[in-house]
């Protein structure tokens, strides 16, 4: 596992950028599990993440609990901000993790 302080921004931007070509360009149709087991040496920074994104589990409770946020902010008692429903559904979501960087700010 690459270590983040031992990433620099340059290895990681050129990472990107060269995935960025490779996949527009990739005909061979290989899973994406499959590409990204074969370019962990290519791309030792994105690799690890992208394995880990490409492994979880598909669930439904997630876009659940935001429809049924959605549903809460949409209902008459909150109809008034002026704030659009995207964001108000951020903020309800990201709330925990929003609190954190604000008091360590």
């Amino acid at each position: 596992m690459v270590n983040s302080a031992q990433v620099s921004s340059s290895d990681l931007q050129t990472q990107m950028v060269t995935y960025v070509m490779e996949i527009q360009n990739n005909t061979c149709g290989d899973s994406a599990v499959a590409f990204w087991t074969r370019c962990e040496t290519q791309y030792p920074s994105l690799a690890p993440l992208a394995l880990d994104l490409v492994h979880a589990p598909a669930s439904e409770a997630y876009s659940e609990r935001v429809f049924s946020v959605c549903g809460d902010l949409t209902t008459g008692k909150r109809n008034r901000t002026s704030k659009t429903l995207e964001r108000r559904v951020f903020l309800k979501m990201n709330y925990k993790t929003l609190d954190e960087l604000a008091s360590t700010a």
